[in-house]
């Protein structure tokens, strides 16, 4: 497709535009606000808008690259479908602006900047999250990374919600009754995926919910007086011996005792296998966090 060239500062107000190319113009701190254009499938590259002001503007279907948007105000501006390649928007505000289905690549925004602009959609909010959570990670972001990541998560959940609750809404209705029940197995395991490690991101959860694990089946050996030591000679059993025989069955190491019935033996193959599956999260969450940095 050919591009028109166009000069952004005559353009007129309530008027449409498409297929412009506009190219290296500085419209930084502009006395007066940009408002009420209306630009489509246009290419915008090295635009500068520091400090600019940009209300009731129509921008979707554009391509935005290297252009400059530090401390950039926007509100009430439709970014529908546009491509955001190598911006800056350090220190912008962004208030009532719709960036559904938009694509970012070489940009960081900061989550509480893109809160209350993020879609409504739950499956568009998701995929919009994804991109600026990796975008923010890129940039070496690590917190908004994680709050980005938290809110496409969340709104995974939600959506799968939906599908399976049988929403009413149209998109829903669309769905198949095989989408509804993998819907369904993708909201469960998300769920128990959050409870026990924060999706692979919370390591102080992992860390509890290990400890949890041990006194639970300390108790439950603490209350079997049938364990045997090796030389087949019954012992009974303390609290802290409970401890020991659950923190080395966790680790798959012998604690020196087995099981004297097969209630106890299916307790400790049950914790050996929890154990061989939290060891395979610890390796996993410490490369993730590796790879990471």
């Amino acid at each position: 497709m050919d591009y028109a060239e166009g000069t952004f500062s005559l353009l007129e107000v309530r008027k449409e535009y498409k297929d412009l190319g506009f190219v290296n113009e500085k419209i930084d701190k502009n006395i007066n606000p940009v408002q009420r254009l209306e630009i489509h499938n246009s290419i915008f590259e090295d635009m500068g808008f520091r400090e600019t002001k940009i209300a009731n503007c129509d921008f979707s279907h554009n391509t935005f690259i290297n252009c400059y948007f530090k401390k950039t105000e926007f509100w009430n501006v439709d970014f529908t479908g546009s491509r955001f390649i190598n911006c800056n928007f350090d220190g912008a505000k962004i208030q009532h602006s719709d960036f559904i289905y938009c694509k970012f690549c070489g940009c960081f925004i900061e989550y509480e900047i893109m809160l209350n602009n993020l879609p409504n959609e739950f499956n568009l909010r998701e995929k919009l999250c994804r991109n600026l959570s990796l975008e923010s990670l890129n940039a070496g972001y690590d917190k908004d990374y994680k709050k980005y990541f938290y809110e496409m998560k969340n709104a995974g959940e939600i959506d799968n919600f939906e599908t399976f609750r049988l929403n009413p809404k149209s998109y829903y209705k669309q769905k198949t009754i095989s989408e509804k029940i993998m819907a369904f197995f993708a909201y469960c395991f998300s769920k128990v995926n959050k409870f026990i490690w924060g999706y692979g991101e919370n390591i102080p959860r992992l860390f509890i919910m290990l400890i949890i694990i041990i006194f639970v089946f300390a108790l439950l050996f603490y209350n079997d007086l049938t364990l045997l030591l090796y030389n087949n000679e019954a012992v009974e059993i303390t609290m802290l011996n409970a401890l020991f025989i659950s923190i080395m069955n966790l680790c798959t190491t012998s604690a020196g005792f087995s099981a004297g019935n097969s209630f106890t033996e299916i307790l400790f193959m049950i914790e050996n296998v929890v154990g061989v599956l939290f060891l395979g999260l610890f390796v996993s969450v410490i490369t993730k966090n590796i790879n990471r940095r």
